[in-house]
């Protein structure tokens, strides 16, 4: 993964903008307090582990929108998080709960099922360690979440790595989760990071990894400007679907345009195709380009001919020429 350091820069420093012109900001997500707080020399208890493990669990597969607005019922349906009072508390009264304020998801019987068997887990860790803050940094945070996700020893029931990396960052780990947003937008039909059209978990944590080195954003500030860009409660901006005409980095630092132009090409207009463009300093490449987005239903007459329009299919490559719009 090669990316030119000032464009990573560029897109963070665009994104900031437009958050901003939503009146967004990360600064107000709370794990940030924490890495912040760890990076002060905050030690974090057994009780303080147990509430960033819970909140990771119920952040499974749903927005954490309505998590947010339930935060201090949901502090007070775990005894704030006292761990003798939820190992003497019946599974079925936290899912009866957390159901009756809309927090649950499609696990969270399986979840309050085993987190009896997850607290015992984080005290033989602590016994072993001496502290479960001397487990979670005796290696890197990829390291320490595939030791909670995978392996006999150490692994969290329901946990897995996206949701282990989740865990540690609650507890002041600068960490990225991978989850769908972060890992659809680093991919190669959004900002191109990934080869693939989604990236891959640990694929997204080490490019994060990497622009954060390259940058000097820290791996959770990357992570937070990323996500709140991308969910659908926050920015929604670059969402599944995403919404184009607001992003300031269609085009020049985006692939989505011209990927979804280039599937909605024919085989016999990608045949006849010749030189094109979709945005200037995008794309192209001979035999691959049709429809011209940067004309806008404008003709570009730049080899002489017969005025065509133009785009790319394949984005590999700096435009030869720079279009002339008519």
């Amino acid at each position: 993964m090669e990316q030119d350091i000032s464009k990573s820069q560029i897109i963070l420093s665009e994104i900031e903008k437009m958050l901003k012109e939503k009146q967004i900001t990360y600064n107000v997500l709370t794990h940030l307090t924490w890495v912040e707080e760890r990076a002060n020399g905050k030690r974090f208890s057994m009780s303080e582990h147990i509430r960033a493990l819970i909140y990771s669990l119920l952040s499974n597969n749903r927005p954490w929108q309505q998590i947010e607005a339930n935060i201090e019922k949901i502090d007070e349906i775990f005894f704030e998080y006292d761990k003798d009072k939820i190992l003497a508390t019946d599974a079925d009264v936290f899912i009866d709960k957390l159901q009756a304020i809309k927090c649950g998801n499609r696990n969270i019987k399986n979840q309050m099922n085993s987190l009896h068997a997850n607290i015992h887990k984080l005290e033989r860790i602590e016994k072993e360690f001496g502290t479960l803050d001397n487990f979670i940094t005796s290696g890197s945070p990829i390291e320490i979440a595939d030791l909670l996700a995978n392996s006999i020893k150490y692994k969290l029931n329901t946990l897995g790595l996206a949701l282990a990396m989740e865990y540690l960052r609650n507890v002041g780990i600068d960490a990225t989760k991978p989850d769908t947003h972060i890992r659809r937008i680093l991919g190669k039909n959004r900002l191109g990071y990934s080869e693939q059209e989604i990236a891959g978990e640990i694929e997204a944590i080490e490019i994060i990894d990497a622009i954060s080195s390259q940058t000097g954003y820290s791996a959770s500030k990357i992570d937070a400007i990323l996500w709140l860009f991308c969910s659908y409660d926050n920015g929604m901006i670059c969402t599944e679907k995403p919404h184009c005409d607001q992003c300031t980095l269609r085009g020049k630092y985006c692939n989505y345009l011209a990927y979804s132009l280039s599937n909605s090409m024919t085989d016999e207009e990608k045949k006849n195709a010749r030189f094109g463009s979709v945005l200037p300093d995008i794309i192209v490449k001979k035999s691959q380009c049709a429809i011209c987005l940067h004309n806008k239903g404008k003709y570009c007459d730049v080899f002489g001919e017969k005025p065509r329009q133009y785009a790319s299919a394949v984005i590999n490559e700096s435009c030869p020429k720079r279009m002339d719009i008519n």
